[in-house]
Order: C-alpha cells, then sequence, then structure tokens
C-alpha cells in the first residue's frame, strides 16, 4: 500500500476518499486515516451498469478497477459539485484568490465566510479535489 499512497501524495493530497459501496472498505479506511480526508459513500452500492455508464467512453478507464475508481470519484464529484459551485462563487465575489483552497475546506465542513475571514487558524496542505 505504500507505494500507492506515494502516488497519491506525488500529485498532492486528497479531501476525499470515495468508494463506490455503501459501507467504506478496509483501503478507503485507511486512505481517509492516513491523508485525513473525508470519506464518501453512496448511498447505495454503485451497480456495474451505472459504473459502465458513468466511464463510458473515457480515454483511461481500461480494466473494472479502474472502471469502479472513476464511478466512486465521478459520484462523489457530483454530489459535492453544488458546494464547489457556490464556494467558487463566493470566493470570486470576495476577489479570494485560493479558490481551490475554499473547495477543499468546505468539503472538511468549513464554512466560506469562515475560510475567506479566516476566523479559525486553518492547516492547508497542497489538496486536490
Amino acid at each position: 500500500m505504500s507505494w500507492f499512497v506515494d502516488k497519491i501524495k506525488s500529485r498532492g493530497t486528497p479531501v476525499i476518499i470515495a468508494g463506490d459501496k455503501n459501507r467504506s472498505g478496509d483501503v478507503v479506511n485507511k486512505l481517509v486515516a492516513i491523508f485525513n480526508a473525508q470519506a464518501y459513500n453512496p448511498r447505495y452500492d454503485i451497480s456495474v451498469k451505472k459504473k459502465r455508464d458513468l466511464s463510458a467512453g473515457v480515454k483511461h478507464v481500461e480494466n473494472a478497477h479502474q472502471r469502479d475508481a472513476f464511478a466512486s470519484a465521478m459520484t462523489a464529484y457530483n454530489a459535492y459539485s453544488s458546494r464547489f459551485v457556490h464556494a467558487e462563487k463566493m470566493a470570486l465575489k470576495k476577489n479570494y484568490a485560493d479558490i481551490e483552497k475554499v473547495k477543499a475546506m468546505t468539503v472538511m465542513r468549513h464554512s466560506v465566510h469562515e475560510i475567506m475571514t479566516e476566523k479559525k487558524v486553518l492547516r492547508y496542505r497542497n489538496r486536490f479535489i
């Protein structure tokens, strides 16, 4: 697992670790703990048909594992997308420079106002979503 964690770290630090099952598996739980991230689990297990539909035509999805990972990521993104749009609009409205920070911190359950006014001391590393 360490090579996998190193590969993720080389790209940044995730704020969301998504799974395709309603209950987190061991790998998801370990990654959540390692990265101090939020776990995302869909309400219901994502069906194989839904996974195929989500990944249809995606260039680098070549096997079932990649399909499952892609479907998990897209489902999590869709669940958070309205929060991301709101955070970005607020940041742009206030001319706040680090829009990605605002998005990441809202996932970590901070309000947009709290982030931009820095009412709390926030720890932020190079994270990607």
